[in-house]
C-alpha cells in the first residue's frame, strides 16, 4: 500500500514498532496501554504518516508544527517519534514528510531530536540533516540529545 495517514487500528502495530525501535526510550517502554494512549494523544493535535506493506505497518513519523510566522510564510516543524523496520521504508516516510510540509508554506526549518542511544543519526545526516546542537542529560544523565535540522527549500 506505501505511506498513507494514521487509522484507528495503527495504535496496536505502533507500539510494538515504537517498542523496537527505542529500546532506551522512557514512554516506549511503559505499558502498552500508556503507549497507546500516548500516541492517541499525539494524533489528536499532530499528523502521522504510516508506512504500511501487505498489510502491515512498517514505519511511522510524527509531524509536529511548533511555531510559524505571523503570515504563515515560515514554519518551524519537528520530525518527531520517526520509527521503521528499513532505512528504504525511513527514506520514503522523511521525504514525503517533508513534500507535504513544504507544500504547505513558502519556507520550513525542520528538527529532529536523536538520543546518541538511538541507531538513526548517520541515516539523518545522509538524507541532508545538518546538527546544530548537542545538549547533554537532555533525556537521560549522561546522555547527549542532538538537534538535527533542514531548511526547505534550499534557499540561498
Amino acid at each position: 500500500m506505501g505511506i498513507r495517514n494514521l487509522h484507528e487500528t495503527d495504535f496496536v502495530e505502533l507500539v510494538a514498532l515504537f517498542k523496537s525501535f527505542y529500546p532506551k526510550h522512557n514512554i516506549f517502554q511503559g505499558f502498552s496501554d500508556e503507549v497507546i494512549e500516548y500516541l492517541r494523544t499525539l494524533a489528536r493535535v499532530h499528523k502521522f504518516l504510516v508506512f504500511e506493506e501487505e498489510d502491515f505497518v512498517k514505519g511511522v513519523v510524527i509531524m509536529q508544527k511548533r511555531s510559524e510566522t505571523r503570515e504563515g510564510r515560515h514554519k518551524l516543524w519537528r520530525l518527531k517519534h520517526i520509527a521503521f523496520e528499513t532505512e528504504e521504508i525511513g527514506a520514503a516516510l522523511v521525504k514525503e514528510a517533508e513534500k507535504r510540509i513544504e507544500a504547505d508554506s513558502q519556507t520550513v526549518k525542520l528538527e529532529i531530536f536523536v538520543a546518541e542511544s538511538e541507531t538513526v543519526l548517520g541515516f539523518l545526516k545522509g538524507l541532508g540533516y545538518k546538527q546544530e546542537a548537542a545538549l547533554e542529560n537532555h533525556y537521560r544523565w549522561h546522555e547527549t540529545c542532538f538537534v538535527l535540522s533542514k531548511s526547505l527549500p534550499k534557499v540561498y
